[in-house]
């Protein structure tokens, strides 16, 4: 009978804190705004479902237009464009809510490991350092998939199968078609099989490799797509690429996690242990330091392999409660979880691109902009057509990039910018802040026809005067 209880009051315990952790990650998703990739993921997935292919060239915007594009987010784009198309940005946000509380549940199973008391504080630390990293993008589900992962792997530790075999013959072929991180699969397999000598998870890490490539694309478009993505032109550029810096607003939330990381492997740099652990956690401190987007493999990663550390003397505290502390204790998690969710649904979704500009556009039959980067993608959704959006893997290797640039940097006119690569634009949609705009303020070839004010700033939409530049 007390085993039964305590099996109950376990899963209780587990149903709170997924509810708490989820509920923060859906709070963080909710308050990013309806804005970026997300766009362009949408307008693809409408793509998709109008023509029933997945194109693999460029088909979306003017530059490089028919450049062959490894389009590995494409299912995303359709689960997007249904839910956004049917129940709008809100629906959006909600449709996605399942993935974060699935996330929410392996937070939970991996904080249990720590007691009660020490478990929901690694959940919640866990929780808000991930949200660095929440928004309506395919990364969601590269987090689940990957939390997915660590988790069968510590299961097959301990000689349950099942969860293996799900992961490398269900979630790798799924993973595969939502985001091209899939190769963390056959990676995370490969260093328990190293580094954990389990031999027998060699042939699962040889299946998880082949079924990463069971998209539309295949193993042709893998080459380039990762020759794009590491180049200095997206590096540089591309803000989530940049190093963490944990003095900045947000990332300052990875702080006790980064601490946590650096105390374990130093730890185990001395004593015998998790060997595998040490070289997930030391593998994505590095990555980390490199660029922020991996932020929240980080967290998953330090959660799983440090819970079952805490000290036995801390653990003691919450022993010493008794059932009273032990009730209150599981009140915590139970009581925050439902005031979160409903935290949740209040939150606005902001609508933040200068709608207004593309609506004037549209209205004048444009038909070939040259947006600031940021506006390319939220073009590709509400038209017209684009000069390029932010898939900077299709343009980082050609001759203008660089150039543009220096356009968006304000240390090369825009205009002269127009006139070399994309003669054919006649408007130029430019935030008014940005140096940018000087340029296009001061040229007798283009006036200002229009200024978008919206939450983020003020958007002017220029027009060409004549035939100059």
């Amino acid at each position: 009978m007390a085993g039964v209880r305590s099996r109950r009051s376990r899963a209780v315990w587990v149903a709170g804190v997924t509810l708490l952790a989820s509920s923060i990650l859906i709070i963080s998703l909710a308050r990013h705004g309806f804005s970026g990739d997300v766009l362009m993921d949408i307008a693809n997935g409408r793509f998709i479902l109008a023509h029933g292919y997945v194109p693999l060239r460029n088909v979306m915007t003017q530059a490089m237009y028919g450049h062959p594009w490894s389009n590995s987010e494409w299912l995303f784009g359709v689960i997007a464009a249904l839910l956004y198309d049917h129940w709008g940005v809100q629906g959006l946000v909600w449709g996605l809510a399942p993935v974060l509380v699935a996330t929410g549940l392996f937070i939970a199973l991996f904080a249990q490991r720590a007691g009660r008391l020490w478990g929901l504080v690694l959940a919640a630390v866990t929780a808000f350092s991930m949200t660095i990293g929440m928004s309506p993008r395919p990364q969601i589900f590269s987090y689940l998939f990957f939390a997915f992962g660590v988790w069968a792997v510590l299961r097959h530790r301990k000689g349950i199968d099942w969860p293996l075999i799900v992961f490398v013959a269900a979630v790798v072929p799924l993973w595969a078609n939502l985001h091209a991180s899939v190769f963390l699969a056959p990676v995370l397999l490969a260093s328990e099989a190293f580094f954990g000598r389990r031999r027998e998870i060699l042939w699962p890490t040889v299946a998880s490799l082949a079924l990463s490539f069971v998209h539309p694309g295949g193993i042709a478009t893998a080459g380039s797509f990762l020759s794009s993505i590491f180049s200095p032109g997206v590096v540089n550029t591309i803000q989530e690429w940049g190093s963490l810096n944990l003095l900045q607003a947000g990332s300052c939330l990875m702080a006790p996690i980064v601490l946590i990381a650096l105390l374990y492997t130093v730890r185990r740099a001395s004593r015998k242990g998790d060997e595998t652990g040490s070289m997930w956690t030391l593998a994505w401190l590095v990555a980390t330091a490199i660029s922020a987007r991996f932020a929240p493999y980080l967290s998953l990663t330090v959660l799983a392999v440090t819970a079952p550390l805490v000290p036995m003397r801390l653990r003691r505290m919450e022993r010493r409660a008794g059932r009273l502390g032990a009730a209150a204790l599981l009140a915590v998690p139970i009581a925050l979880g439902p005031f979160s969710v409903a935290a949740s649904a209040s939150v606005p979704v902001q609508v933040t691109e200068p709608l207004a500009a593309f609506a004037y556009l549209r209205r004048h039959n444009a038909t070939n902009v040259l947006p600031y980067y940021s506006f390319g993608n939220a073009m590709d959704l509400y038209g017209p057509r684009p000069f390029l959006d932010s898939r900077a893997e299709l343009w980082t290797h050609a001759p203008w990039w660089s150039q543009y640039l220096q356009a968006s940097e304000g240390s090369m006119p825009v205009p002269a910018f127009v006139a070399r690569w994309d003669p054919s634009a006649s408007y130029v949609v430019w935030p008014l802040d940005e140096p940018g705009a000087r340029s296009l303020l001061r040229s007798r070839h283009w006036r200002l026809v229009l200024v978008d004010r919206t939450p983020a700033g003020k958007t002017g939409v220029f027009q060409r005067v004549g035939g100059g530049a």
